[in-house]
């Protein structure tokens, strides 16, 4: 391995170790939880097994996640497309907390990216966008990446991780 992906690797690394520990001083929750709040918030909804793929879990974690957190009265069941699906919801304790995380997300990743001048930045951007386009590999693969994206900073028309799924289905 050479220096830049040693840095990158240990970059990413770190930037993941931040942002877990501190949803986990706001809110005491684990990958897998605040994945499945943050994915929720944005596409409510969705069915077990739509987000048991997008979060990376089994059908049967993803329902036993989903319980624990309808116990805690931050998500709710409710119908899906047929009969055989359920779909799952934040309540609106959940949406409070999905706002909730996102400010703590601002809080981890903002001060970061202050420490790089404004030319450095839009470099780091177009390189980061490089990155993610070249890790896409289909749509279940865009929806797992971007499970902790803010859809709304990053326009579907302008993603990356979108476009280049997009570009793979059609052909």
């Amino acid at each position: 391995m050479d220096r830049l992906a040693n840095l990158l690797n240990a970059a990413a690394t770190a930037i993941t170790d931040a942002q877990a520990a501190s949803i986990a001083i706001e809110a005491g929750l684990n990958h897998s939880t605040t994945a499945t709040i943050l994915t929720l918030g944005q596409h409510p909804g969705l069915s077990l097994s739509q987000l048991s793929g997008i979060v990376g879990l089994s059908h049967s974690a993803a329902v036993r996640l989903v319980d624990g957190l309808t116990a805690k009265g931050l998500a709710m069941r409710g119908d899906g497309q047929d009969r055989r699906e359920v779909a799952v919801s934040l309540t609106v304790a959940g949406r409070a907390l999905y706002t909730r995380l996102r400010q703590v997300q601002g809080n981890t990743l903002m001060p970061l990216l202050e420490q790089i001048a404004p030319a450095d930045r839009a470099s780091l951007e177009r390189a980061l966008s490089r990155i993610l386009g070249a890790l896409t590999q289909g749509r279940e693969s865009a929806d797992h990446i971007c499970r902790y994206c803010d859809e709304n900073a990053c326009a579907q028309k302008d993603c990356p991780v979108e476009l280049r799924a997009i570009a793979l289905s059609a052909g």
